[in-house]
């Protein structure tokens, strides 16, 4: 798994959903921005995802977030567009960064059931 995450396509994808994941938590307004927007349009799964380094599972479900909340993304832009940060919006408005997360999504959610399932296993056999 290390290995996939080294690779330039997904670190640079995982740094990308790094800033807006921060955005998106920091910003006071621009967070209220996006609860807002999941609300009217109903998406279900909640907020942005944050990952932790040493629980790499927990990638996939950030990147899933992303993809999840991209009409979300589309609306706040179209609403709020003048108040949220070029560097934000540059991202967002790149059709290929959206591509890339489901890419990286369909490579990792595998591989996320499997260690689910083995961690599952492990603490079964403990008890």
């Amino acid at each position: 798994m290390k290995d996939v995450c080294k690779h330039t396509f997904v670190a640079d994808t995982v740094q990308k959903v790094g800033v807006i994941h921060q955005y998106f938590t920091m910003s006071h307004a621009s967070c209220q921005f996006l609860k807002d927007a999941i609300k009217i349009l109903q998406i279900k799964g909640g907020e942005l995802k944050s990952h932790t380094k040493t629980r790499w599972s927990t990638m996939w479900d950030c990147i899933n977030s992303i993809v999840r909340l991209e009409f979300t993304f589309a609306r706040v832009l179209l609403e709020h567009g003048n108040d949220i940060k070029n560097r934000v919006k540059d991202i967002l408005y790149n059709r290929n960064f959206y591509e890339n997360c489901r890419i990286i999504t369909f490579i990792l959610h595998p591989l996320k059931v499997i260690v689910g399932c083995l961690e599952s296993s492990s603490v079964l056999q403990t008890i």
